[in-house]
């Protein structure tokens, strides 16, 4: 009883993935564990392109359905133990992971848009593509620098995410 209620817990009701409670509970141990490790950290918030019009004119029940499927095509991507991906609210999700380079870190988040888009879900209001795309932001720190502070990587990875949806969508935006 008390693992489900932590569970629970820990969890996002409708997506069932990791929810902020528990970002905030591991973030500073995960960015520890990289830099002991001398890995490339990735902190990569990601939105899906254009869901508030996909909810004015599909419906909620229907961005509700494309949310649980988006968790999911994470989910089957994010296979690792330490990545870790979260629905942060809304629409907007964070995956944090680890890679042995920059460019692979990179390759990977760019992988993990193009892996939404490959469920090719309908979005008439999602101009350009007509699916359902994700916009992303990604900041990668490298063991050679310092690492910085969770707070400073949601900062600048925000900033980033904004940039993509203002290159036209469907993209990522990294600090590299």
């Amino acid at each position: 009883m008390m693992e489900k209620v932590q569970k629970l817990s820990i969890t996002d009701e409708l997506t069932g993935l990791y929810n902020r409670r528990y970002y905030t509970q591991i973030i500073d141990n995960e960015i520890r564990r990289a830099e002991r490790n001398k890995v490339c950290f990735g902190y990569f918030i990601l939105d899906i392109d254009n869901f508030k019009r996909f909810n004015d004119n599909y419906g909620h029940q229907r961005g509700d359905q494309v949310l649980m499927q988006v968790a999911n095509r994470f989910r089957s991507v994010l296979e690792r133990p330490d990545d870790f991906v979260f629905r942060m609210g809304g629409e907007e999700f964070l995956i944090i992971f680890t890679g042995e380079t920059k460019s692979k870190v990179i390759n990977f988040a760019q992988q993990v848009i193009e892996a939404i888009s490959m469920l090719k879900i309908e979005h008439g209001y999602n101009e350009k593509y007509n699916i359902v795309t994700v916009s992303g932001g990604l900041v990668v720190c490298e063991p050679k620098e310092k690492y910085m502070s969770a707070d400073e990587m949601y900062k600048m990875s925000d900033e980033l995410l904004y940039a993509a949806k203002e290159a036209g969508r469907n993209s990522l935006k990294s600090n590299s």
